[in-house]
């Protein structure tokens, strides 16, 4: 099982261009048309979050789904959480997962699609490799193939 390599991406921002861990996804929500977009790998955030216009363009109806108090870098906010399944990989390996996910009732936030660490560092490690070379990083994304019993951290 070899691992998942991806270029940070560059993206704009007030002070310049940064570099942003960014990988290409498939979205789907039940029988609706899969959406290709970028997710930002967010190793802060809990779980993963859309915004409410992204939602729509998915199919989900916010309205159906419960709401729930949610906490962001931006602070405390109302959303909702649902499941979506979401595909990614490179060449042969492609791996499909149903996640949870968060949308903030809150329109426009948060400006890019998030994937934060549950399940994907669960089942993954990822390594962040910023000094890989002078003008790029690179993360790197492997499945887990063997884990140590709780027993051995206590």
């Amino acid at each position: 099982m070899s691992s998942l390599s991806y270029e940070f991406a560059k993206y704009p921002s007030p002070k310049g261009i940064i570099l942003r861990p960014m990988i290409p996804v498939r979205l789907r929500y039940k029988g609706y048309q899969p959406l290709d977009t970028l997710m930002l790998v967010d190793s802060g955030a809990d779980f993963s979050m859309i915004s409410r216009e992204f939602a729509d363009n998915l199919g989900i109806n916010t309205t159906e789904c419960s709401p729930i108090q949610t906490s962001t870098a931006s602070g405390r906010m109302i959303a909702v959480e649902t499941e979506i399944r979401i595909q990614f990989g490179q060449r042969r390996e492609i791996y499909d997962y149903e996640i949870p996910v968060q949308i903030p009732l809150r329109k426009g936030f948060p400006e890019l699609p998030l994937l934060g660490r549950y399940p994907l560092f669960r089942d993954f490690d990822v390594n962040f490799r910023m000094g890989y070379c002078q003008s790029r990083g690179k993360f790197v994304i492997k499945r887990v193939t063997r884990r140590r019993p709780d027993s051995d951290y206590r």
